[in-house]
């Protein structure tokens, strides 16, 4: 039976998120901007094409009725970014947070300019690009870190030899323009390259993870991680312990077809060859053509 005073998995993982919540509270919140925030529930998702989201009083206690907010984050990100950028994004999130309880959050969605002007007293700029130069209002919104800003200050008050975030996705994800645009990665040394899969590694490396739907074919380009914490690269250079996006089992292809009417444009979907006549009386039984689904 596990002893009860050691740590699991989970408990080290929310633990160390927790922790650093509480530090960038009083080190960001508390001290820039003179108003801490409320405890809230951490919650990991993987939602494609998000970092984290943040929801207001998303969580009720049972007995008392008391109402908590949820910050969610990728762990997809954790182990393709460093951790600052990692701990950036649940910065990011907090300051939705502090909004939501000191300000006037934008519509649904809407990052309005008063989030980012709490974005930029905590070291933060706002960028729907994630670089300089972007828009800094709009739906889909990043940012980066300022240099010597408050985060990057309160981040090396943070991150010591005694913390870390302990645990990594070993199939990690990024969207097809994160892998295709050069901008966002940064060459990592020769000798610190991960080295290519060893075949004891198949079984592995081919078993099937039931969160990723949108597996990249084997057929498909794909740059492999270059900007990664550097604190992880050994583990990075063992395959049996992490599993490269190019290194994930094909997509099992899609043998179904599409059929399209060219007179009315209305469609079925169906197997490979199929011969189809439109039924609509105005379109005197065209045959359908077949697309790709």
């Amino acid at each position: 039976m596990p002893d009860p005073t050691e740590d699991t998995p989970t408990t080290t993982l929310y633990q160390e998120l927790q922790q650093a919540f509480e530090h960038f509270n009083q080190a960001l919140f508390v001290r820039e901007l003179g108003k801490q925030l409320n405890p809230c529930i951490i919650t990991l998702q993987r939602k494609r094409r998000s970092h984290g989201f943040f929801h207001s009083q998303r969580f009720c206690h049972l007995s008392s009725g008391a109402q908590a907010d949820e910050i969610s984050l990728n762990p997809t990100y954790f182990a393709l970014h460093t951790i600052e950028e990692s701990l950036s994004v649940l910065v990011h999130e907090m300051a939705h947070q502090y909004q939501a309880l000191y300000g006037k959050p934008g519509r649904r969605g809407y990052h309005n300019k008063e989030w980012g002007g709490i974005l930029k007293k905590i070291g933060l700029y706002p960028s729907s690009t994630g670089q300089p130069g972007g828009r800094e209002v709009g739906e889909q919104m990043s940012h980066f870190i300022v240099p010597d800003g408050p985060f990057v200050c309160a981040c090396n008050e943070l991150i010591t030899r005694e913390y870390r975030l302990s645990w990594m996705d070993r199939f990690p994800e990024l969207d097809d323009d994160e892998y295709e645009d050069p901008s966002l990665w940064e060459p990592v040394p020769a000798e610190d390259a991960p080295e290519p899969s060893r075949p004891e590694a198949d079984a592995l490396t081919n078993a099937a993870d039931p969160e990723s739907d949108e597996r990249k074919s084997a057929e498909e380009t794909i740059h492999p991680p270059l900007r990664v914490d550097r604190a992880i690269i050994p583990a990075l250079q063992r395959p049996d312990r992490f599993v490269l996006p190019s290194q994930l089992p094909p997509k099992t292809p899609n043998t179904r077809r599409k059929y399209r009417c060219p007179s009315c444009g209305n469609q079925v979907w169906g197997k490979p060859g199929m011969h189809l006549l439109c039924g609509e009386s105005r379109c005197r039984q065209s045959a359908m053509e077949e697309k790709e689904a």
